[in-house]
């Protein structure tokens, strides 16, 4: 069959290709759509049985080589019977498309799911069965640090996603994964409990941005694309911490103290914390009919522009940081006292998790502090965030 098969056009994340035996056969081609949409990194997928044609776009970040080892797979698909086919069109009648925010929403829902997986299943071990054979493990532990810190450092986090990008993997599926995987080995719950925390408020905070996304595009208006994240302002004292940590290995060859320093000195509690923060403020605003275009918004500092959906010029709904559904004064107050209050508690967390950083950092450097106790205490100070930020569960402000 691969004779009758050939790339017509490509761009990176968007190709057309040529499939003989799609042309007039409209069952094959629903087989087709159905069994690429099983793979998170296509977002659309449109088999013309017309034409034979199928236009395909998936995730720039994944290699080709991939998305085509899938469509290669999806060739040997049997054809939908009736009742599928119905059912399909009905749903998608142009072809399979999954948004960016579904593609968000799909894969914090895994990470999710194998953290509070893998916690459960810990738990359950450790009370029937005790602890196992790498829970007091040295080396087990010590690799379970590494990935931690390779996780946790933006210098380190962006080198590894480099390497990785040249391969067939998601970099953060295969990083969480395999930090999992080191935590559940060392039966670390405090470990693996926080990534639970942290990935239940990474998967609201997306369910919420689809939400508001789809209720704007529901308005007649298209959506801005989140841009990247925002440098953390804290940055430079991180990577300072690691050229600190890695110039005591140098002088004193005592891998113990380092791996502790950079533990102590971890960054990432505020991020996570700062993710749960927006996404409990997302709730709130939605619930009082204010949409944010972009979730950053909430936890910046800069002022944020406001428009009213039916009563705006279209210029301005379009670039608008907020989109209010009616004029009511009471309504643009709210926004702004929400957003206040969420800046105000991710400032918070920002500070206290990096005071602690530097106090452990420091504590590891004079040699009070180990590593096992280093990576307590991140993980408690990972926790601890995140309890300061549920206090925007309350919406009164």
């Amino acid at each position: 069959m691969n004779n009758d098969v050939a790339i017509r056009s490509a761009i990176p994340g968007r190709e057309r290709w040529q499939i003989g035996p799609l042309r007039s056969q409209p069952a094959y081609a629903v087989a087709i759509e159905r069994e690429l949409s099983r793979h998170a990194p296509v977002r659309y997928a449109w088999a013309n049985p017309l034409t034979g044609r199928l236009l395909l776009q998936y995730d720039p970040g994944v290699q080709p080589e991939e998305v085509h080892d899938r469509l290669y797979a999806s060739l040997d698909s049997a054809p939908a019977n009736d009742d599928e086919m119905n059912e399909w069109r009905t749903t998608w009648p142009h072809g399979f498309n999954r948004s960016l925010e579904d593609v968000a929403v799909e894969q914090a829902c895994l990470r999710l799911f194998m953290s509070a997986g893998l916690f459960t299943g810990v738990l359950a071990k450790r009370v029937i069965l005790g602890s196992g054979l790498f829970a007091g493990s040295p080396v087990w532990l010590q690799a379970s640090a590494l990935m931690t810190i390779i996780t946790s450092y933006s210098a380190l986090r962006r080198g590894v996603a480099t390497v990785i990008a040249a391969g067939v993997f998601s970099s953060t599926t295969l990083l969480h994964s395999i930090t999992l995987g080191l935590l559940a080995a060392v039966e670390s719950l405090d470990g693996i409990g926080a990534h639970v925390v942290a990935n239940a408020g990474d998967l609201y905070e997306k369910t919420l941005i689809r939400k508001s996304r789809n209720l704007i595009r529901s308005s007649g208006f298209e959506v801005m694309l989140s841009g990247p994240q925002p440098r953390d302002r804290f940055e430079a004292v991180s990577t300072a911490a690691l050229i600190a940590s890695l110039g005591t290995y140098a002088v004193t060859r005592d891998a113990q103290r380092s791996t502790a320093m950079l533990l102590g000195a971890v960054p990432v509690a505020s991020a996570e914390s700062r993710v749960t923060a927006r996404a409990l403020a997302l709730g709130h605003a939605l619930a009082h009919g204010i949409l944010f275009r972009d979730p950053q918004v909430l936890s910046s500092h800069e002022i944020p522009t406001f428009a009213v959906i039916g009563h705006s010029s279209t210029d301005e709904i379009k670039t608008a940081d907020v989109l209010l559904v009616d004029d009511d004064p009471e309504r643009r107050d709210y926004a702004n006292a929400l957003i206040a209050r969420t800046s105000g508690i991710v400032g918070q967390d920002e500070w206290a998790s990096r005071l602690v950083g530097i106090a452990g950092f420091a504590a590891a450097a004079a040699g009070k502090l180990t590593a096992a106790q280093a990576s307590r205490l991140h993980n408690y100070t990972r926790l601890a965030m995140e309890l300061n930020s549920l206090r925007l569960v309350s919406a009164s402000q």
